[in-house]
């Protein structure tokens, strides 16, 4: 299997269409239904289901795009090491991401990685003199960068267990770009005289684990601070992506 046969893939996964992936990647329809029955092949799985409408990803095909997005990060790591031997590559990245994908999940080393962590706003403001890599849940297009990576991040209202959740405040963040402030603001419109707005995340998680508030928070930190999901008939998921340097 061959590196472009990932971006192949990971371009399947977010077009969910082999035309259009056909047409981004410059590739015959052709060329591209071979590639992916080829890694079809390799792994020994589905990853596709096909319809007229386009193509799915199967649970097995959910599974190898955050294998390819492993390996993309991974690689974009090491070339950026490779053409500047002693330098750490440099990574923006959002602090909720932070927490899950280096300190849960570990897929940024931090020992060879100089990794920053910004708000949605400053990464609007990031050129790749700045930075190398950005991971974020912003809705920013940062300009010099190309985006090589796509996930979702899922996330409810969480609270602690047995609170009087209808009469607690309602908590966001005070960056504007957040995404998570935006959906906060846009499901809770008719509650907005609870809103209460927090200069950051470590105030929101600290007052919702205190009983003291909700917030629109990922999922993955309702174990680590005993919190539940205060609205289980609504669940959202939050899109965070990666750029990377664009190549000269």
């Amino acid at each position: 299997m061959q590196l472009q046969d990932f971006e192949v893939f990971r371009q399947l996964h977010e077009l969910r269409s082999i035309n259009l992936t056909a047409q981004a990647m410059g590739f015959a329809q052709s060329n591209i239904t071979a590639r992916l029955q080829a890694i079809e092949r390799e792994f020994g799985a589905t990853l596709f289901t096909r319809s007229y409408q386009g193509i799915v990803p199967t649970p097995a095909g959910e599974r190898f795009y955050a294998y390819v997005q492993t390996v993309q990060a991974a690689t974009a790591q090491v070339r950026q090491a490779l053409s500047e031997p002693g330098r750490k590559p440099r990574l923006a990245m959002s602090k909720l991401l932070y927490n899950l994908l280096v300190v849960q999940e570990n897929r940024y080393a931090i020992d060879r990685t100089d990794i920053r962590l910004l708000t949605s706003t400053q990464m609007r403001e990031l050129t790749p003199a700045a930075v190398d890599a950005i991971v974020t849940y912003a809705d920013v297009r940062p300009a010099g960068f190309e985006q090589t990576a796509l996930a979702h991040l899922p996330a409810a209202f969480l609270a602690v267990p047995g609170g009087d959740w209808p009469r607690l405040p309602i908590l966001v963040n005070a960056d504007r770009l957040c995404p998570f402030r935006a959906r906060t603001l846009r499901v809770c419109k008719s509650e907005l005289a609870r809103i209460a707005t927090l200069d950051d995340w470590d105030s929101i998680i600290a007052t919702v684990a205190s009983g003291r508030g909700v917030a629109l928070l990922p999922t993955y930190l309702a174990a680590a601070h005993g919190l539940v999901n205060a609205r289980p008939q609504h669940r959202y998921r939050v899109a965070y992506r990666t750029f990377a340097a664009a190549r000269r």
